[in-house]
């Protein structure tokens, strides 16, 4: 899945829609910052459908850079198979890169010796997603405020295959 509604990514990131298709969310986070989604997905858990904000992320944009970006974070917990249905992310950026030209082609290329940890968290969060939520009454809770800020979008689904309708902001599992 992508972290980041697909229309939203270019002017911030500088990614077009193609660009993200088939790659995990993961691959565009801080080598640093790539344990912070597990661990995001393991409050949503605990959250149980309620919103919540968490530290701030950084996203490596198309030209080697990267753009701080603000998370909070909200679910939809089936209130049949209480599992995560889909995840919401609501970002704000915080500081973008040094060069605004997001477009640009990075001068190194990103290795593809750090797939396999992008694997291990994919796998582990998936894992993760597949356990039944245990909450006192918040299932089915799915937060949609609505902001007037720029923001991106990010979702996973533990049982869903298909896209939803664009202007949604859905997209499907990380994984």
């Amino acid at each position: 899945a992508h972290p980041f509604g697909l229309r939203r990514a270019a002017p911030l990131l500088g990614y077009l829609p193609q660009d993200l298709v088939g790659t995990p969310v993961l691959f565009y986070l801080h080598p640093e910052d790539r344990p912070l989604m597990l661990a995001i997905h393991k409050k949503i858990l605990q959250y149980a459908g309620q919103p919540f904000d968490h530290s701030p992320i950084r996203f490596c944009a198309r030209n080697g850079e990267y753009v701080t970006i603000d998370t909070s974070w909200s679910s939809f917990v089936n209130p049949w198979s209480r599992k995560v249905s889909f995840i919401m992310g609501r970002h704000k950026v915080r500081t973008g890169p040094l060069n605004e030209d997001v477009f640009t082609a990075p001068k190194v290329l990103k290795s593809k010796a750090l797939e396999v940890d992008i694997q291990e968290l994919s796998e582990q969060i998936h894992r993760l997603l597949l356990q039944p939520v245990h909450s006192s009454g918040a299932l089915g809770l799915c937060s949609n405020s609505a902001s007037h800020e720029q923001f991106l979008s990010i979702a996973s689904s533990s049982d869903s295959n298909g896209f939803p309708p664009e202007e949604a902001q859905v997209l499907r599992p990380m994984t």
